[in-house]
């Protein structure tokens, strides 16, 4: 360990999360969500391991966890931090690097398994028309099996007119209005920066019903707290979903069955729009969403989706 280093190692040493993160934030721009999650993923870490101690010492420690997945995300916010606060973090970086090819295989092999054990489309259609009647079990579950929409989109308001400026997740519906018609504006979502807001309009009788039965007042919430009638957490959104869900599936696998379809029926425009209203990239969707083994097996020549897969080997 250099002089330098270990200067650092013992001043950081003395600070406390709030002065990690107020360091860190000078350091790197992100929103009040991003920040929460990183600290409570620090808070999870630190009570195992200092994350400033040196690199090799980390790695073991992560070398003890099975899951690729968890860690890398494990070692992600380890190497933001350091990296922001001027730790080595090198050894860090190769390791994640590494670590992309157990993920896609630990990936594909999961996809074998969910095309022996997911349900089909038909299947899945059939138990959503079930739902009917059931309210927001019906909403959800349409809202994921129709557009491929993640839990978090769903954290909406209502309004009876569109508003001038959108600044939250809106469901533009009035119950007595003429227009058989709901939009939906999505601009908090996961990859927001990237795909900017979502529009989302809808006409089926059958969802407009549901929603009508709900008898939402202009400015409420899709899904208020119980107790105040404010908005929900994210996290309250997510247990709803998976106590909602269709068999238990979840929004992520429902998006996969939806890609086998697609992709079975070639209807290529379809994962094109899939990947426009759920925000996620065409090749996120042929690679981590799409159960069969090679994607260029599917004869994938759609041209937007070739434009997108130009780098894929």
């Amino acid at each position: 360990m250099n002089i330098i280093y270990n200067i650092i190692y013992m001043t950081m040493a003395g600070m406390d999360i709030d002065d990690i993160f107020k360091e860190f934030t000078q350091q790197e721009t992100l929103s009040p969500k991003s920040i929460s999650e990183y600290k409570k993923q620090y808070k999870t870490i630190s009570k195992k391991i200092n994350i400033f101690d040196d690199e090799t010492t980390i790695i073991d420690f992560l070398d003890k966890i099975e899951n690729p997945n968890t860690k890398s995300n494990k070692a992600f916010i380890i190497l933001k931090l350091r990296r922001a606060l001027n730790y080595p973090y090198s050894k860090l970086e190769t390791m994640r690097e590494e670590l992309k090819d157990d993920i896609a295989i630990r990936r594909k092999m999961k996809s074998r398994e969910y095309t022996k054990t997911l349900i089909s489309y038909s299947e899945l259609l059939k138990e959503l028309e079930k739902l009917k009647g059931t309210g927001l079990p019906y909403i959800f579950n349409y809202m994921h099996v129709m557009h491929g929409l993640r839990n978090r989109d769903l954290n909406a308001v209502i309004k009876y007119k569109k508003p001038k400026e959108i600044t939250e997740n809106t469901i533009v519906f009035n119950p007595k209005q003429r227009k058989k018609q709901l939009d939906f504006f999505i601009v908090d979502y996961k990859t927001a920066k990237t795909h900017g807001m979502k529009h989302i309009a809808i006409a089926d009788k059958s969802f407009l019903d549901e929603m009508k039965k709900l008898n939402k007042q202009d400015g409420s919430f899709l899904v208020p707290v119980k107790k105040s009638g404010e908005k929900s957490s994210d996290g309250y959104i997510n247990v709803l979903a998976s106590q909602y869900s269709i068999h238990k599936l979840g929004e992520a696998k429902i998006a996969k069955i939806l890609m086998r379809h697609y992709i079975d029926s070639k209807q290529f425009d379809k994962v094109h729009l899939l990947s426009e209203q759920r925000g996620t990239g065409l090749v996120t969707l042929y690679t981590s969403y799409n159960m069969y083994d090679n994607i260029h097996k599917q004869g994938l020549q759609h041209k937007a989706v070739q434009k997108e897969l130009k780098c894929v080997k």
